[in-house]
């Protein structure tokens, strides 16, 4: 492993920048050093030979560990760009998720491994080497329910939102704030994961109570938008920027769509929402909250429905080439989108 001027491991590969391609091609080649080397009796000795217990595992250890496999699920690109970014960023915790080993064979942590080795991180772990043998081992890894981000959540404590919240954490919220959110194509974005959804609910300490309350007050205007996701989160926007007579007066005539003028912006809108889709259609959260912000953006501006040759026009939003909309603070709003 090369080392830099001041003497770290120096990255094999820029994992936020190569392409899936170059990460394949080192896999393989580095399952062929293992053959070859298995082959000529040269395999290094195990790094962890001291035995089971913490260890701060450099780039050097991590390649030793992998030639030492005795075999893996298919690497996945994504989980290694992950970890190596949590590396990067000091957002690597050392937990009770051990590398384990039995014997002098790696059986678990392959992809930690292959972050620090690709990227020249040091990560710290526990490291058990005491597994007994058993046959068919693999067979028995990784057999538990996968936690969640919703299950991340409720043991948090956001109880009884937790699905909605993660699923609007997941889809939504964290690309809307970071201005990667589409109407049509997304822009590129690394999925959240539990932990970053922890963070998200404690930088928004209201997040919670917004959802409870569109939920528990909106029922009728939740099964019009067909999102309770979108429906959530545009009501926590609302009533970040706003107030709840802001939200009522817009979420009540959605749900009835009673007494609404011929070219009234929230007609027109209710109207999309409820457009009947093909067999296999399904309109987006994201493209549903688009909607949303849009149809209330002109609503609060007082527009009307445009029309063409006295007909009123469908309401649409455009999905290539212009901005997600957004719901600025009042008095702060911009032009409609």
């Amino acid at each position: 492993m090369p080392s830099n001027a001041n003497g770290a491991q120096a990255p094999v590969l820029d994992l936020t920048t190569c392409s899936k391609a170059a990460f394949d091609e080192y896999v393989v080649r580095l399952t062929q050093e293992r053959e070859e080397r298995k082959a000529a009796g040269t395999l290094p000795p195990n790094p962890f030979a001291a035995g089971d217990g913490w260890y701060d595992i450099n780039a050097e250890k991590a390649h030793d560990a992998l030639l030492l496999s005795s075999g893996n699920r298919p690497i996945t690109f994504a989980t290694v760009k992950g970890y190596d970014e949590d590396m990067a960023n000091g957002d690597w915790m050392p937990t009770a998720e051990a590398i384990g080993f039995t014997g002098d064979e790696l059986d678990n942590g392959h992809h930690r491994l292959l972050a620090a080795c690709l990227g020249g991180r040091t990560f710290r772990s526990y490291v058990i080497t005491s597994t007994p043998p058993i046959e068919h081992r693999f067979a028995y890894y990784d057999q538990g329910k996968k936690r969640t981000l919703a299950d991340s959540l409720h043991i948090g404590g956001w109880n009884g939102t937790g699905k909605v919240m993660a699923a609007v954490i997941s889809e939504l919220a964290m690309r809307y704030e970071a201005g990667r959110l589409g109407v049509g194509k997304q822009p590129r974005f690394r999925k959240p994961n539990p932990r970053q959804a922890l963070l998200f609910m404690d930088a928004h300490p209201d997040f919670q109570n917004s959802a409870r309350y569109v939920m528990t007050n909106y029922p009728d205007a939740i099964a019009v938008v067909q999102s309770k996701p979108a429906a959530v989160f545009f009501g926590h926007l609302v009533l970040k920027h706003y107030d709840q007579a802001v939200l009522e007066n817009f979420f009540r005539p959605l749900a009835s769509g009673a007494n609404l003028a011929e070219d009234s912006v929230i007609l027109a809108l209710r109207n999309r929402l409820l457009l009947d889709e093909a067999p296999g259609q399904t309109t987006p959260a994201r493209t549903r909250l688009a909607l949303l912000i849009k149809g209330f953006k002109m609503h609060l501006a007082g527009d009307s429905m445009p029309r063409s040759r006295g007909r009123i026009q469908p309401f649409t939003v455009p999905d290539v080439g212009q901005p997600f909309p957004r719901i600025e603070p009042e008095n702060t709003a911009g032009p409609t989108q």
